[in-house]
């Protein structure tokens, strides 16, 4: 749960029909240009010293996991896989650079949801 989870995060790109693309295709050289929205949104996660990685349903509903089941575990059991969630947000941001603090707890919220 914590990979597919990364790998969800790391991988994950708005498409042009997605509300939030113009906003994050404003200045870009090129349109049509992938736009990693997860990676955008831990680097202000990290400038504004935030703890919480907000996640939009719909873009977890349409990403193509490896485990066909992980949706099903995610809406049926989000309690008992939540501190999975946490474990690859955290491990997603030690990826990217961020400085890990042993205290630090990283959370998960989750909106538009069905």
């Amino acid at each position: 749960m914590s990979v597919e989870f990364m790998n969800f995060l790391n991988s994950f790109y708005l498409s042009e029909d997605d509300p939030n693309y113009a906003a994050y295709a404003d200045g870009e050289e090129e349109t049509g240009q992938e736009i990693y929205y997860y990676r955008r949104e831990a680097e202000k996660l990290k400038n504004q010293e935030m703890g919480t990685m907000i996640v939009d349903f719909h873009h977890l509903a349409s990403f193509q996991f490896n485990d066909p089941k992980f949706m099903d575990n995610l809406l049926q059991e989000y309690n008992r896989f939540e501190p999975y969630l946490r474990r690859g947000l955290t491990q997603f941001l030690a990826d990217m650079d961020f400085q890990i603090h042993p205290n630090r707890f990283y959370q998960i919220g989750i909106y538009n949801l069905p």
